[in-house]
């Protein structure tokens, strides 16, 4: 008798259970990419006028330079005469910011996957201070045009595919607060103009050789340094200990050896939790978070770093998510199949659930036909 009665509802449950294990699946999935590719809004604020026509056209040079643009980061820079005017408008195109006389100060187009090289048309914006090119694919090496941008005060160019040695006219921007570089040879001993630094992330190069000492003698504002992933040795140098705002410090994945200098005991900051800043713009790679980083300070005497592509990386989130989808699935399948008494109390929870759903919707129903 107890075999017929759970045979009857064997289907519905099944069916119910399949049902819903996929549309959470499914929930979940586009959730996560809707979240991955939805982008901050960029506004323009009050202004006086359009854009110039200059700035336009560099721009849209810019532009030109990019062969490939999967997430469509740049299809609001238009030519087009005809477009509507907050489209003709460059401060209203996407990562574009102007300051109040309508004049291009920001460039924020990191995390786009963008192909190609930098355009050198970034020279026609003389009130360009903020430059985020971070998380794309530029490739070649770093443009020594750059270092002609000497209104710079942030630059991140980290996670891209460029190669090749840091351009020694980069130590012309000498106004610079935050640098990001990555994926690079040799560190030139030009960076130690950038005094004005408050946060320097060169983690995940190839740099070797011993921990430059200018950067603790000549880099004091620094709050925030990360030499993570390179090929560093030798010990720590003493010098790091004049940085005496620092907050974050990260020399994992070196080869270093000895001990840690007494000295870095002395520096208070790391206890503060708070930047000695208030306009920080947090490093566009693992230092972004750096409470995290204070709180799980860290050096590793030894270690390796295996570096995944973007692709790479994407391809194997989905590899695992189907695998443990199916996996998880099948597990629960032959749970259900070799555990009678199991089986048995599953299907009388699933009757029992689609009963009582049956019945709060008839009830809700009822309610709504009655007003």
């Amino acid at each position: 008798m107890a075999n017929t009665i759970y045979h009857e509802h064997f289907t519905n449950p099944i069916i119910f259970f399949i049902a819903s294990v996929l549309v959470l699946e499914s929930f979940t999935t586009t959730t996560a990419l809707v979240w991955s590719n939805t982008q901050p809004p960029t506004s323009p604020g009050h202004r006086t006028g359009k854009c110039t026509e200059k700035e336009r056209q560099a721009l849209l040079h810019f532009k030109s330079y990019i062969h490939y643009d999967p997430r469509g980061l740049l299809t609001t820079w238009t030519p087009g005469e005809e477009e509507k005017a907050a489209t003709n408008d460059c401060c209203y195109w996407s990562g574009v910011t102007c300051n109040n006389h309508s004049r291009v100060t920001s460039l924020e187009l990191s995390d786009g996957f963008l192909e190609g090289k930098i355009s050198p048309s970034l020279l026609n914006f003389s009130y360009l201070n903020y430059l985020d090119l971070s998380s794309n694919w530029f490739n070649g090496t770093i443009p020594m045009f750059i270092g002609s941008m000497t209104q710079l005060r942030y630059l991140y160019l980290g996670w891209n595919d460029f190669s090749g040695i840091i351009p020694s006219e980069l130590g012309n921007l000498t106004n610079l607060q935050e640098l990001s570089l990555e994926s690079l040879r040799e560190l030139p001993s030009s960076l130690k103009n950038f005094t004005k630094l408050n946060s320097l992330d060169l983690g995940a190069n190839k740099f070797s050789g011993y921990i430059p000492v200018w950067i603790g003698e000549r880099l004091s504002q620094l709050y925030a340094l990360s030499l993570t992933s390179n090929n560093f040795f030798g010990t720590i140098p003493s010098q790091l200990c004049q940085l005496q705002y620092l907050q974050i410090l990260d020399l994992s994945m070196n080869n270093l050896y000895g001990a840690i200098p007494s000295c870095l005991n002395n520096l208070t900051s790391m206890v503060q939790g708070r930047p000695p800043y208030n306009n920080v713009h947090y490093l566009p790679s693992d230092v972004r978070k750096p409470v995290m980083y204070v709180d799980h300070a860290m050096v590793r005497w030894q270690g390796s770093v295996r570096e995944f592509s973007i692709d790479d990386l994407q391809r194997w989130y989905y590899i695992g998510g189907a695998t443990g989808f199916v996996t998880g699935f099948w597990m629960v399948c032959i749970a259900l199949i070799v555990n009678r008494r199991g089986r048995h109390a599953f299907f009388h929870v699933m009757n029992s659930l689609e009963n009582w759903v049956y019945v709060k919707v008839m009830v809700f129903t009822a309610k709504v036909r009655r007003v």
